[in-house]
């Protein structure tokens, strides 16, 4: 193994602080473009940064557009404003794909998922629905909101922000499933109705989101909202898809409630919650109270309660994750326009989830390394100790750590190989010493071992697994107990 000197280079230009490190360069766009052009004009007057310096990183923000041949002169022109042009093709099987194979199942209690067509279902949260306008959010790159948003969560704001010609919501998977099922499915898609009367306003077809009083459908709204068209009120009213007929008899019917919903004969209860953040608007919270004690509140009433997580980062759990009636949890980010058909693939086993978390999930905030920094200056001296490298330098326990999922099959690892590519090179230096080239010593990137396993699919469901390879380098070189160096995920392996 070599090893690269623990150095790097640090560019000082008057008040700023700029690191420019190999593998970063900067990349100039809008308002930041007005802050760094003085600072860039400065370093180059006074030499503290080089002219061919700055040529190298303005080659390389622009090297990939010529690298895929985007010069070829065949690009469409650009399209006005209110212009339509459908570009898409059958992109949607590939987003829906794409959306479920990140999905992460943390837990799975007595293979409580794959759902096989239950006879009743109940829904739960703003996440779950959609907002009562959409399917997109305004755009902004300051001023975001975040920790929360109060319908179904598929994209982040700012720069990165997606637009979708139209958004798949949970309720509207879910509602298809039931159908082609004949599954009876009850829904509040909010985080903390309660039914003003026994009598209370219509059910039936509402929009998701917002903490109102009038009933589960309306918009954003934390004084009282519409219900599919038709004013909420405590004593009844019109929906859209129903209406209230007064009490003439329970039949398959239940005072609305979240309570009710959930220990009224619902064979399974999902829980839908979500974090955001954004450009311009940063979290302020790891886990939310209202989430969280709507997640308690079905579980303490419902005894197969599955709870899907949508997140831009990390988010604790504890509120509820040990909770008994727990019994599945799916851990995602932001999915895209086929959210919920893909969040429904998953519940339902179409696709069988093989990722992995790529962070470490805390059992508490105070277990991150990270600080917010309101200074002009900010240090971080954490060096290469972050995430799991942090947890495991300071014997911290996780809840959940970074590479782990389970899945609805199980795989076996055997005949772990060792080959040498390059003898000569781990016999002569300890350290790499090459020619200095962008990332490093140039000898650093050579391939000196390859390890190659055989994965089989135990388990009686078809599926993919991710294999990891982690190494642990020499005491001396004063590193983590172990750095991901490699992974791969193999094909989809039949079931046996």
């Amino acid at each position: 193994m070599k090893l690269a000197p623990n150095k790097r280079p640090v560019l000082k230009l008057r008040r700023y602080r700029t690191l420019i490190y190999f593998d970063l360069e900067i990349i100039i766009l809008g308002y930041v473009y007005y802050k760094y052009k003085y600072v860039i004009s400065t370093g180059i007057a006074n030499g503290s940064l080089t002219q061919d310096r700055l040529d190298d990183m303005a080659i390389r923000n622009v090297i990939g557009y010529y690298y895929v041949g985007l010069d070829n002169e065949k690009q469409p022109s650009a399209a006005g404003t209110t212009e339509y042009r459908n570009v898409r093709g059958d992109h949607s099987k590939l987003i829906r794909r794409s959306a479920g194979e990140p999905i992460v199942l943390l837990k799975n209690t007595n293979n409580t998922l794959p759902l096989n067509k239950p006879l009743t279902m109940s829904i739960y949260g703003a996440h779950a629905g959609p907002a009562i306008a959409g399917p997109n959010q305004a755009f902004s790159v300051q001023g975001t909101s975040s920790d929360t948003y109060q319908s179904h969560l598929a994209t982040s704001g700012g720069s990165g922000q997606a637009s979708f010609p139209y958004l798949m919501t949970p309720h509207t998977a879910l509602i298809m499933r039931a159908a082609e099922d004949g599954t009876m499915l009850w829904w509040v898609l909010n985080n903390t109705y309660t039914a003003t009367s026994s009598s209370g306003g219509g059910m039936g077809g509402g929009q998701g989101g917002g903490n109102f009083t009038g009933g589960p459908g309306g918009h954003n709204s934390t004084t009282g909202g519409d219900m599919g068209g038709a004013t909420a009120n405590s004593t009844g009213g019109v929906a859209a898809g129903g209406m209230n007929l007064g009490n003439p008899g329970s039949g398959t019917s239940v005072s609305p409630s979240i309570e009710n919903y959930a220990s009224d004969g619902s064979e399974v209860c999902i829980v839908f919650i979500n974090a955001n953040s954004g450009e311009g608007g940063d979290r302020s919270e790891l886990a939310n109270t209202e989430q969280d004690q709507l997640v308690n509140t079905v579980a303490d009433n419902c005894n197969n309660t599955v709870i899907v997580v949508n997140t831009v980062g990390p988010r604790i759990l504890e509120s509820w994750i040990s909770h008994t009636n727990v019994t599945a949890v799916l851990y995602a980010g932001m999915l895209g326009q086929e959210s919920g058909n893909a969040i429904a693939d998953v519940l339902y086993g179409d696709v069988n989830q093989s990722s992995k978390l790529s962070y470490t999930i805390a059992k508490s905030a105070s277990d991150y390394l990270a600080t917010v920094c309101e200074t002009a200056e900010c240090d971080f001296t954490e060096g290469v100790y972050l995430d799991y490298r942090y947890f495991e330098k300071n014997n911290l326990t996780a809840r959940f750590p970074f590479g782990h999922a389970l899945s609805d099959s199980t795989f076996e690892y055997s005949n772990i190989t060792v080959h040498s590519q390059n003898t000569s090179s781990l016999s002569t230096n300890k350290y790499a010493t090459g020619t200095l080239i962008p990332g490093g010593p140039a000898d650093l990137f050579e391939e000196v071992l390859s390890i190659s396993i055989v994965v089989r699919n135990s388990g009686s469901v078809a599926g993919a697994e991710v294999a990891q390879l982690y190494i642990s380098s020499p005491e001396e070189a004063q590193q983590p107990v172990k750095v991901l160096r490699g992974f791969k995920k193999s094909k989809v392996l039949g079931a046996g």
